[in-house]
């Protein structure tokens, strides 16, 4: 039977205050605070660090029976292009592996679950990693700019060392238009909110939680946990007592006033903090919403006492840094006009991307087979013993470095471009330059460590760029 073996989860090292967004717009401040992706993330670049934490977790970066990259979301960086792939390939996973992106809808993560629970049960695939993530846009002073938050999470689906069964499952498809965006649209649009929250949400959730509940005989105090998206924290605390579920101790926290609703993401998130808590025999209610409703029981087993725990959510929404003011948001977003760099492209077109995707999307050196001297990128001639065509290939994304050297150009880069660089040396050995994310001078001195971290460069014309940073450990 089909179950999940291991999660993952990146929530964004920026947050802002509701409170920030209303001295600036005028308007009521939501409580609490939202999740921003730096200006160099997207949900691209969340589901590779979503998708790293949780095969990290399972097995210490040896993965070799992953054969399935499904990745969820309604924000996807390209419209005409598969970002599973480019995901897949920053995880290191083997070229035969059967990509997918799933989109359209906010419940697209949960659908992406089943199609893994399928094929795992199928026997067409051993595991399969589903990544859901998103980075979505509400209208300036609008409810829903306070409203959503961006992050990722990650389940692998497998049918061995699982640490929660897939029991049972049940769906319903319907047709309601509440929140929509265009292909044209970057913010997304809404229905009025009473009839979006009663004709919806309420409707649906309620129709789609009884059935399961009915159809495997099972009542609500059998569930140790509950978790579902909902469009509001109020709608979400409204859907529980409406189910007879107590709030106080079945319901998942929602995570909306520490970092907003994160569209396909939230359910997966708020799965994840469960399972950091579950117990051997929890039984865990999942369920997302979004032009229907997909419902879930899990039943927690044994070996979820094995569990790497140290990159879990609980961490990553406690190691943050504030955004001083709502423009220091609007400049993060792109969402006002800035001053382009002045310094010449330095990144590769498409063509050397392609050529050198070990180096730059893998981010692999080489490693000489005579003498042992690592290098970076994959160079063809040991510089040390000069060998030809003697080399194994190392990954180096999953270690830390030691910074060498760090310098900052304050002249030569406008708004758009962190400006912090730093010469790195990996443990096994290999140099290279790289930038560095979320510091600034003063917090990279000579010896400070840096773990790697996926993210996007500036734009080349239509040309999308994305490369391995540094970032200090969280």
């Amino acid at each position: 039977m089909a179950g999940i073996c291991a999660y993952g989860a990146y929530v964004p090292f920026y947050r802002l205050s509701r409170a920030e967004i209303a001295v600036a717009t005028g308007g009521f401040a939501q409580p609490g605070e939202k999740a921003v992706a730096n200006f160099d993330e997207d949900s691209l670049t969340m589901a590779v660090e979503a998708g790293r934490n949780c095969l990290t977790n399972y097995s210490e970066f040896a993965y070799p029976k992953v054969d399935g990259l499904f990745f969820a979301t309604t924000t996807s960086p390209f419209r005409e292009k598969q970002a599973a792939v480019t995901i897949a390939t920053a995880v290191d996973l083997p070229r035969e592996v059967v990509t997918m992106d799933c989109t359209g809808t906010l419940r697209s993560g949960t659908l992406a679950l089943k199609c893994a629970m399928d094929a795992v049960n199928a026997g067409t695939a051993k595991e399969v990693l589903v990544i859901a993530s998103d980075s979505r846009l509400g209208y300036p002073q609008s409810n829903w700019e306070q409203n959503f938050g961006d992050g990722a999470a990650a389940l692998l689906v497998g049918n061995s060392d699982v640490i929660a069964e897939i029991e049972g499952f049940y769906t319903v498809a319907d047709e309601f238009t509440d929140l929509w965006r265009r292909q044209e649209d970057d913010f997304v649009h809404s229905w009025e909110e009473r009839f979006i929250l009663t004709e919806g949400f309420q409707r649906v959730m309620s129709e789609a939680i009884g059935a399961v509940l009915t159809k495997y005989n099972l009542t609500p105090k059998d569930f140790s946990k509950v978790v579902y998206s909902a469009p509001t924290e109020r709608a979400h605390a409204d859907i529980a007592r409406r189910l007879k579920f107590d709030p106080r101790t079945q319901l998942q926290d929602p995570l909306f006033k520490k970092m907003g609703h994160s569209g396909t993401a939230a359910p997966f998130l708020q799965l994840a903090a469960a399972l950091e808590e579950a117990k051997p025999n929890d039984r865990i209610l999942l369920a997302s919403y979004g032009n229907g409703c997909d419902v879930y029981i899990l039943r927690v087993t044994e070996q979820i006492k094995k569990v790497n725990k140290s990159l879990s959510v609980k961490k990553q929404l406690t190691t943050k840094k504030m955004l001083v003011n709502y423009y220091q948001y609007l400049n993060i977003r792109n969402l006002i006009p800035k001053e382009p760099t002045r310094q010449p492209s330095i990144h590769p077109p498409a063509t050397v991307t392609w050529r050198e995707q070990e180096s730059l999307l893998r981010f692999r050196g080489s490693r000489c087979k005579k003498c042992g001297d690592v290098q970076y990128p994959v160079q063809r001639l040991c510089s040390k013993c000069h060998s030809k065509d003697e080399y194994e290939t190392v990954r180096l994304a999953d270690q830390k470095a030691t910074v060498f050297l760090a310098s900052v150009d304050t002249l030569g880069y406008g708004a758009e471009t962190e400006p912090l660089w730093a010469i790195v040396d990996f443990p096994e050995g290999g140099r290279t330059r790289i930038q560095v994310a979320e510091a600034t001078f003063e917090d990279v001195p000579q010896g400070a460590v840096l773990e790697m971290t996926f993210r996007k460069f500036i734009r080349q014309g239509d040309v999308p760029v994305y490369f391995w940073k540094g970032r200090l450990p969280r």
